[in-house]
């Protein structure tokens, strides 16, 4: 519901009206904060449907390095998986956020 104020100091007010809010597509992925990393970072995600998730990292060559995250990921809740990059030599890495139902991958950047 919305106030509208006119410059008479007079208001009305909009009729109520309900929003259902979804994730469009069926998920969403942010990028991949900070970029470059150093030391640790973080990727964020949310599903529309309760599924198993998969957060991996893999080397420009194609080599998974790390699975730094694996389970369920419920309906509508942002998961912040965190990404330990201390032991990592600098270099290219993507990171790649597998659903049952989707998978995405995101470039990263690791500087020492």
């Amino acid at each position: 519901r919305l106030k509208q104020v006119d410059y008479d100091g007079t208001f009305a007010y909009s009729p109520v009206v309900e929003v259902e809010l979804a994730v469009p597509g069926g998920y969403r992925v942010e990028g991949v904060y900070p970029n470059p990393m150093r030391g640790r970072g973080q990727v964020r995600f949310v599903v529309e449907q309760r599924q198993r998730v998969t957060v991996s990292v893999y080397d420009v060559l194609g080599r998974r390095v790390e699975v730094v995250w694996s389970g369920m990921a419920e309906a509508g809740v942002s998961e912040s998986v965190e990404v330990g990059v201390s032991g990592w030599p600098s270099g290219s890495y993507v990171v790649r956020v597998e659903g049952e139902r989707f998978a995405e991958t995101q470039r990263v950047v690791v500087v020492r």
